[in-house]
């Protein structure tokens, strides 16, 4: 990886309607690694199909459009099951600035796409589109594509949907993306270094090193998230569902979730800057009494915090009505598992 300042480390029944084709191999993959938080999402459609722009060949949902390929991150985001399909478009030719290997500036022209879907039933697809070379926010145009009826067409949401073909989905409006969004310097929170350091299938950090896609190379054995199987449980669990703003030096209450690439020890681990951190936090039961308490996930904010739905308390606070039990199981282990202080 080349040389940079670094910062500090601690920082850190409509299926039954949908016939089904095949695959082709490298989507079906794709999509089969992205859902390893939910079931599987449905195969692409032959026949006339007119699905989000630009993510498919003219007329199809099963041919993805020349360029476009998919991606999974190594850690999911919990979206209340929904099985989730990712993809990618990056210009030919075109260079990601990762000269900070933890904040990626995306080339004009870049496009990612996320796919939701419940029990089979595509509900929605949402698109990120770089449209000036600039990072951040007003660089980028964000639209949602959701899908109708009969699967086999799409029309744009821009002031959200609850209850999405009548599944307990509901899809944003376009100003609420900006909300989990605008944390990161250009946008993109799934689709990063630490995410991609993956042998699984698409597009993983040492294809895009290899094509030479990065303008300083970022070696795959730099962005593994530390520490033993239980940490990294943990940690890659809060990377993905907290990491997205509870990142950098301006992290919400001081507590930073984001694993930073070149981070060589769990003790490093960004989420550690917050254990015995004490906290003042209106609603929390009187045993709450710090961020993470090791050795005691039950007095630990963090983990009340992720319990907690239809309040202001709740974390992640958009996108999600149901807590992860398995996302919470974890995190539990690990602040158990700390030494006590």
């Amino acid at each position: 990886m080349s040389a940079r300042p670094r910062r500090d480390a601690s920082r850190a029944g409509l299926a039954a309607r949908v016939p089904p084709p095949a695959w082709p191999l490298a989507a079906l993959l794709g999509f089969a690694f992205a859902a390893c938080d939910a079931d599987a999402p449905p195969p692409p459609l032959e026949g006339p199909c007119e699905g989000p722009p630009g993510l498919y060949a003219a007329g199809s949902c099963a041919t993805l459009a020349e360029g476009v390929r998919p991606y999974a991150p190594r850690h999911a985001l919990w979206s209340d099951g929904a099985a989730k399909g990712r993809w990618v478009y990056l210009p030919e030719g075109a260079v990601i600035d990762t000269t900070d290997p933890d904040e990626w500036v995306f080339p004009v022209g870049t496009r990612l796409y996320k796919e939701f879907s419940l029990d089979g039933i595509r509900l929605e697809t949402r698109l990120l589109e770089k449209t000036d070379p600039e990072p951040g926010l007003s660089s980028w145009t964000a639209t949602t594509w959701v899908w109708d009826e009969t699967q086999r067409a799409v029309r744009e949401e821009t002031a959200g949907l609850a209850d999405a073909l009548g599944t307990p989905h509901d899809v944003p409006s376009r100003a609420q993306c900006g909300a989990c969004h605008r944390a990161a310097v250009d946008l993109a929170l799934g689709f990063g270094a630490v995410q991609l350091a993956h042998e699984g299938p698409g597009v993983t950090l040492a294809m895009l090193v290899a094509e030479g896609r990065l303008s300083a190379p970022i070696a795959p054995a730099d962005a593994q998230i530390p520490g033993d199987a239980t940490t990294q449980a943990a940690l890659g669990q809060l990377h993905a569902n907290c990491g997205g703003c509870h990142r950098g030096e301006r992290a919400p209450g001081e507590l930073r979730l984001r694993v930073d690439v070149g981070l060589a020890r769990a003790e490093d681990a960004s989420a550690y800057a917050a254990v015995d951190r004490a906290v003042a936090y209106v609603g929390a039961p009187p045993a709450v009494t710090a961020q993470i308490v090791p050795g005691r996930s039950d007095a630990s904010l963090l983990v009340w915090r992720m319990t907690q739905r239809a309040s202001d308390a709740q974390m992640p606070p958009l996108g999600t009505q149901r807590v992860d039990e398995a996302g919470v199981a974890a995190v539990r282990a690990w602040i158990d598992a700390l030494p006590a202080r």
